[in-house]
């Protein structure tokens, strides 16, 4: 991910989330269905369309479609081998380590997309020319504008096989790449993706105009169609100026950092908790582990090949946990030999 990308000139970027999304993933197998992909203890199950999706958009010369999940980039590479072969229209793999960590998790390992992060990867994008697209309006964090939530596609869909859902979604969004607003923040909120009349929405029309009874009632869950996210949002989360970038001397003893994926001679790690990726040039003589302490990584590595980038706003609220962590183990103060000779 180091490289910025320019982006074409015209197109709208497309950021499609994987797992409930476009594919199922689990430990366990869907009775009755054969799994497109068995690897690491999961079974991989393909959506209905999602090739077909994936082309008609590319195919458009409208639109740059990447994929952009919170799994790591081993997982990611082996599911997209299985779900789009030989399927070129995705042009880039944005993984887990272009997301941070959900302020309002429910679980450790949850996570929402950092924009900031994909738009200075991706130049020339921003929030006029960005949709992403999930099962999940959580996951759109500081940008719900720019979502539309995906009905979940899980084991009963992969069983039932019903479908519907991503035709449904290539139809608006051609219509919206035909339609060529300027801000597709607007022309989502002026023509919502609605789940339509029936079970499956049949043409783009429904799609880009709705009928105006409720047309914002049903939620991400809804099988029928696809809503938009601005019927999950209530309303924008107002954000404080960003604190100044903190560097890795703020980085405390201890700190541990995971990997995440190689590329030729380079390799990133990252600690999503805390706000911390690093990237660098991995001597011949130092073998990168799946869990490592920072600076003892800097150290083999050394301070000027290892490129640390630190959210400023995550590292604060990891450091204030930490302290607020350790207070709560802190040990009880001794008893004051006073008290003690009293008893």
């Amino acid at each position: 991910h180091a490289n910025a990308v320019r982006a074409p000139m015209g197109k709208y970027l497309i950021l499609l989330d994987m797992n409930g999304t476009i594919c199922f993933r689990s430990e366990e197998p869907v009775a009755g269905v054969t799994a497109d992909l068995f690897v690491r203890r999961k079974h991989y199950y393909a959506r209905r369309g999602i090739r077909e999706f994936v082309s008609a958009l590319d195919k458009s010369g409208k639109f740059t479609v990447c994929i952009y999940t919170s799994m790591m980039a081993h997982n990611v590479q082996a599911g997209l081998n299985a779900i789009l072969p030989r399927v070129s229209g995705v042009k880039h793999v944005l993984d887990r380590s272009m997301n941070k960590v959900d302020p309002d998790a429910v679980n450790d390992w949850d996570t929402v997309r950092d924009m900031e992060k994909v738009w200075r990867l991706l130049t020339g994008y921003g929030p006029e020319r960005t949709v992403l697209l999930d099962n999940e309006a959580r996951k759109f964090g500081d940008t719900p504008r720019n979502g539309i939530v995906v009905p979940e596609f899980g084991a009963s869909e992969a069983r039932t096989h019903k479908e519907g859902t991503l035709k449904a979604l290539q139809n608006y969004l051609l219509r919206l790449a035909e339609d060529s607003p300027a801000d597709v923040r607007d022309y989502l909120a002026q023509h919502p993706p609605s789940a339509g009349r029936g079970p499956g929405v049949s043409s783009a029309h429904d799609l880009a105009h709705p009928p105006a009874a409720d047309s914002h009632a049903r939620g991400p869950a809804d099988d029928s169609g696809v809503s938009s996210t601005l019927a999950a949002m209530a309303s924008l989360k107002i954000q404080s100026a960003p604190a100044p970038a903190p560097g890795a001397d703020s980085i405390p003893p201890g700190t541990s950092l995971f990997f995440v994926c190689t590329e030729d001679d380079r390799f990133t790690m990252s600690n999503p908790n805390a706000g911390i990726t690093v990237r660098g040039k991995q001597p011949s003589s130092v073998r990168i582990q799946a869990k490592m302490d920072f600076h003892l990584l800097q150290s083999l590595v050394g301070k000027d090949v290892l490129k640390v980038e630190i959210d400023p706003d995550q590292f604060g609220r990891w450091i204030a946990s930490r302290k607020k962590k350790k207070t709560a183990e802190a040990p009880a103060a001794a008893t004051p030999a006073a008290a003690l000779a009293s008893r």
